[in-house]
């Protein structure tokens, strides 16, 4: 569980091993390698990580709401066929403006 306090965000980066940066999505497959669930507590959000997409996915979690992350376990016995990737986290402060 990683929780922002009021005034603070988090960003969530996730970097897929499995592709590569230049990879461009595959639009005409949908199907989706889901490598985590992501459920915001306060506003009841989930998001599913799909893998094999893009290189880099970002995720922003706004003031004062708690993110959960569920990582899945691996889909094959072999292990090369099972899902490379990295989740940072980051707790960021909002940048408040008065005119």
């Amino acid at each position: 569980m990683i929780e922002a306090q009021r005034g603070q965000k988090i960003q969530l980066t996730i970097y897929d091993y499995n592709t590569s940066e230049y990879h461009m999505p595959d639009v005409d497959n949908p199907i989706c390698t889901v490598y985590a669930v992501l459920k915001e507590l306060n506003s009841k959000r989930s998001t599913t990580v799909c893998g094999g997409k893009q290189h880099i996915q970002e995720y922003t979690v706004e003031d004062g709401d708690s993110l959960e992350v569920r990582v899945l376990g691996p889909m094959s016995r072999e292990e090369d066929q099972n899902p490379q990737f990295l989740l940072k986290y980051e707790g960021m402060i909002k940048a408040f403006t008065s005119f």
